[in-house]
C-alpha cells in the first residue's frame, strides 16, 4: 500500500515548507486473461497468442514453442507472437511473464481444425 502525504507550514507569510512522501508499489506479473486457451488453426489466416500481463516493474516475456524452428522466427520478448500460415504448427505454446517480484505462465494449445463431415443422401 502506498500513501502520499502533503504538508504545508507557513511562518509569518515568508516561509513555506512542503513535504511530499510518495512511494511506488512492486507487484508480481498478473495475466490480464489468465485462463489457458485452446486455439483452432484456421486455413490461411494468422493466429495471435495474447499473453499480456501487468506488474511493477513491467514484466518481461519469454516463450517456449513446441517446434524448434519456430523459436528462430519469433521475438521471444513479445507478449503477442503472430503465427503466420507458414509457421502454424499444432502443440502447446507457453508464455512466461516475469519480473523481480514473480513469474506466471499461460499455455496456448493450438489444435487442427475440427473436420467437417458431409453426409450425402442418395435419392
Amino acid at each position: 500500500m502506498c500513501f502520499e502525504f502533503f504538508c504545508n507550514l507557513i511562518f509569518f507569510l515568508y516561509f513555506s515548507l512542503s513535504i511530499i512522501i510518495s512511494c511506488t508499489s512492486s507487484d508480481p506479473p498478473t495475466l490480464l486473461e489468465p485462463a489457458d486457451e485452446i486455439v483452432e488453426l484456421q486455413s490461411g489466416s494468422q493466429i495471435i497468442l495474447n499473453c499480456t500481463a501487468s506488474g511493477n516493474p513491467m514484466p518481461m516475456y519469454s516463450w517456449r514453442f513446441p517446434h524448434p524452428m519456430q523459436e528462430t522466427n519469433n521475438d521471444q520478448n513479445k507478449n503477442q507472437p503472430i503465427l503466420t500460415p507458414s509457421i502454424q504448427l499444432t502443440g502447446t505454446y507457453n508464455c512466461t511473464a516475469s519480473n523481480s517480484q514473480g513469474t506466471t505462465t499461460k499455455r496456448f494449445t493450438v489444435i487442427e481444425p475440427k473436420s467437417k463431415i458431409l453426409l450425402l443422401k442418395s435419392f
